[in-house]
């Protein structure tokens, strides 16, 4: 049975994706690049027929730009993983793009060995972003974020504490990056109960991806002082 990681990439510029595609599968033996699209109703289109496990896509795309297309991918096909690439470090398109449950934002400066390593740490679960838009998106996260009365009082919101004491657990490890295999040597689980756990977390919240939870957790301002005995 093959095991690869079965990508797609999508880009109008032909030589770059083009590039892109011989170095990954240069120097990969695990990631099968299955397609490649030149614009967003291509990927659309492409996404539907191959149904890769992850896609690289460009930001600004002729028909359909980058982040139009994630969301329609998404809501096509929750399980698909989508990480963006773009020469720009434009705060609304990473908002966006990570509203509609993109997992992670690269720049095209990116070394093709960190390219792959995210690909592989996205397939796991993690969630990556270059540090020039992570510094950013944070940063706007946290200036634009306004406590409700509950929160401005010290107190924790309702979704977290409904928490079992493990759940908070997992919550926070999974807000900060983690994969699941990282998670379960943290808390010692077994990786198939820490997918348990997040599937039940995820139900209980009434979200679909590690994105929306990240975001949640970045909302409230919870941190390991509010859960019990998180190590990290």
């Amino acid at each position: 049975m093959n095991s690869n990681i079965r990508v797609a990439l999508a880009d109008d510029q032909k030589l770059f994706v083009e590039s892109l595609r011989r170095t990954i599968t240069a120097r990969s033996e695990d990631i099968e690049v299955v397609g490649i699209a030149y614009n967003g109703n291509e990927i659309i289109a492409l996404t539907e027929s191959l149904r890769p496990a992850l896609i690289l896509m460009d930001v600004r795309m002729p028909e359909t730009d980058g982040v139009e297309a994630c969301r329609v991918i998404l809501e096509r096909f929750p399980d698909t993983k989508v990480m963006m690439l773009t020469t720009f470090d434009d705060d609304e398109y990473v908002v966006h793009a990570l509203h509609y449950g993109a997992v992670g934002y690269l720049l095209k400066n990116t070394s093709p060995e960190e390219v792959i390593t995210s690909i592989r740490a996205v397939h796991e679960g993690a969630v990556q972003m270059s540090p020039e838009i992570a510094r950013k998106y944070f940063d706007q996260i946290y200036e634009r974020i306004e406590r409700n009365e509950a929160q401005k009082n010290g107190t924790l919101p309702e979704w977290y504490s409904s928490l079992s004491d493990k759940e908070r657990q997992i919550v926070l490890l999974v807000s900060k990056g983690h994969t699941n295999k990282e998670i379960g040597n943290l808390v010692s689980l077994a990786d198939q109960t820490v997918r348990n756990y997040i599937s039940s977390i995820y139900q209980k919240l009434g979200i679909q991806n590690r994105a929306s939870l990240i975001r949640m957790v970045l909302a409230a301002r919870i941190t390991d002082s509010d859960s019990s005995h998180v190590q990290d």
